[in-house]
């Protein structure tokens, strides 16, 4: 599945996506739908945020942020039935090798 997966940095035009990433009754949305706050408010996350895309659909997304030479990743989410498939591994390695 990775093979057909597309990370990309992020923009304000993937925000509503967001809320297509988890079922509201699991337990784990509020923190996905606060993410979309917190990009919006810090540059600092925004400039270290990447998502990923399959078929067109958001299905991923990390951010994190840079304090004196320190990548620090804040928030990593893959939507569940793309979950073990390198996605995840896929996301830190572009927000690690962005930061250098």
């Amino acid at each position: 599945m990775k093979n057909h997966v597309q990370i990309k940095k992020f923009e304000i035009s993937d925000i509503p996506l967001f809320s297509d990433l988890c079922e509201s009754s699991e337990w784990y949305y509020p923190q996905v739908m606060a993410t979309t706050q917190t990009l919006m408010r810090y540059k600092e996350y925004r400039d270290h945020c990447y998502v990923a895309y399959a078929d067109n659909q958001l299905v991923g997304f990390i951010y994190g942020g840079v304090l004196c030479d320190t990548l620090y990743p804040q928030f990593m989410f893959v939507k569940e039935r793309y979950r073990k498939s390198g996605i995840g591994s896929a996301l830190m390695s572009t927000l690690e090798h962005s930061s250098q």
